[in-house]
């Protein structure tokens, strides 16, 4: 959490929110959030950025959702190796792009610890199922993807089981699917009596290929994964191959009950995009991909289950963790200090065209002391300033600047680059930027944008 505290700067939809004051995650389905957040906001005409207690309440939530996963493993497994699975919950690469969200981190947030709670429920009682489903159900109504780590989860614990040898019970397996599947089922209803928009919606074909295809989507949602640890490739590479080896071998020291061994890895495999795997439109970003601590547990308790000291080997995984968060933090605070003065001397240029229409074309550049960050770091470090990121950050400095999204930007782009040599050039000698004049309009054009 230090970190994202470290960077306080507004993220992605954040910088359209903060103005708009848009609720709008109902219209994609997140009924729950809209609702977290009128609460959060205390305000329920606008979302308000409530500063660093965001970040607060959600690590709370996050913090005691993995201590519930520590006593529930706990009395399955070895207490060391239950701290390994509470750990990665909370160190998590994947989660950080969650958070970096000012106004969506708590309904994302919440919505991870609905899903954990769920799956730590015992399923001895009557009425267990229709606690799970209901809570389930409230993920999917916070933030859709979650709702898949509750199966990493049964995997991961099915796994562990027949790794030690433990009862498992295959009655028991399927009656802990059951709630995802009456939970899918229910938010499926929900949305033929309130229909929500966006894109992602659309099943894929339901012919011959379809099971290549779910395949292929699930292949898909572990390249940020691999992409993750890719930098540390001298690592990286024969720590898989020894795990492979490790695994392979505990499934033949096994085979009695290898049937189980292979169910638990299978419910991990699929838990990265779940049911999601059957949407044409996949969503492959780090945030919406909560299977990291399931996969980083995987492979360290199957390298302990040969000896108990390689539980120790977390602390590798855990320093690239550690490393990643810094430089995410820093680049996006170095870039904010770097581009401050840049938005703010475009005000003063052009604070005389009030009247005027105000487009932003191409991209703000990135600061000198951000460029190798970025480029030696995953995900680019999570920061983007593409077209409608600059735009929408422009905003704070521009008042009559049009934000527009992506599709838009592209259209304007397209635009001003068949019609721009009948523009009057009004700042010519600037190193980041180029104004244009027309009869109704005054477009910002970014330099770095050339060299794209």
């Amino acid at each position: 959490m230090t970190p994202i505290i470290v960077s306080n700067t507004y993220y992605e939809d954040d910088i359209e929110r903060v103005f708009s004051g848009a609720f709008a995650w109902h219209e994609l389905g997140r009924y729950l959030a809209t609702i977290t957040s009128v609460f959060q906001s205390n305000n329920i005409e606008h979302a308000v950025d409530i500063g660093v207690l965001t970040w607060f309440l959600s690590g709370v939530l996050i913090i005691f959702g993995a201590y519930v996963l520590y006593c529930h493993f706990n009395h399955i497994i070895y207490k060391k190796e239950s701290i390994v699975i509470s750990i990665f919950t909370v160190a998590n690469p994947f989660l950080l792009q969650n958070l970096l969200y000012k106004f969506d981190s708590i309904g994302m947030s919440l919505s991870l610890f609905f899903s954990i709670l769920s799956f730590s429920i015992p399923i001895k009682h009557r009425f267990s199922f229709v606690i799970q489903s209901l809570l389930l159900f409230l993920v999917l109504n916070l933030y859709q993807p979650f709702i898949n780590f509750y199966i990493g989860l049964i995997g991961l614990q099915v796994f562990l089981k027949y790794l030690k040898k433990s009862g498992i019970d295959s009655v028991e397996i399927l009656k802990s699917l059951i709630p995802y599947a009456i939970a899918i089922i229910l938010y499926q209803l929900q949305s033929i009596i309130l229909p929500a928009g966006g894109s992602r919606a659309t099943i894929i074909n339901l012919d011959h290929k379809i099971f290549i295809t779910i395949i292929e989507n699930i292949n898909l949602s572990y390249i940020p994964f691999i992409e993750f640890f890719y930098p540390f490739w001298f690592f990286s590479i024969p720590a898989i191959i020894s795990f492979i080896s490790i695994l392979i071998f505990a499934l033949f020291k096994n085979s009695e009950n290898g049937v189980f061994g292979i169910l638990g890895l299978v419910l991990i495999y699929v838990s990265s995009i779940g049911a999601m795997s059957l949407l044409e439109s996949q969503f492959n970003e780090p945030r919406g991909l909560p299977y990291f601590p399931i996969i980083a547990s995987l492979i360290i308790l199957t390298y302990s289950s040969i000896r108990e000291n390689f539980i120790y080997l977390s602390i590798v995984p855990l320093i690239f963790i550690l490393s990643f968060s810094s430089k995410v933090a820093i680049s996006h605070r170095i870039q904010a200090d770097f581009e401050r003065p840049i938005f703010y001397d475009i005000s003063t240029k052009i604070y005389k065209f009030k009247e005027l229409e105000v487009y932003s074309i191409g991209s703000v550049p990135l600061s000198p002391f951000v460029y190798k960050i970025t480029e030696n770091t995953p995900f680019n470090a999570y920061l983007n300033r593409d077209a409608w990121r600059t735009s929408g950050r422009l905003r704070e400095y521009v008042q009559n600047i049009n934000f527009e999204w992506s599709v838009a930007t592209g259209k304007t782009t397209e635009y001003f680059t068949n019609n721009y040599h009948e523009f009057t050039m009004y700042e010519e000698e600037n190193p980041y930027y180029r104004i244009y004049l027309s009869d109704s309009s005054l477009y910002i054009h970014w330099v770095e944008s050339d060299k794209e």
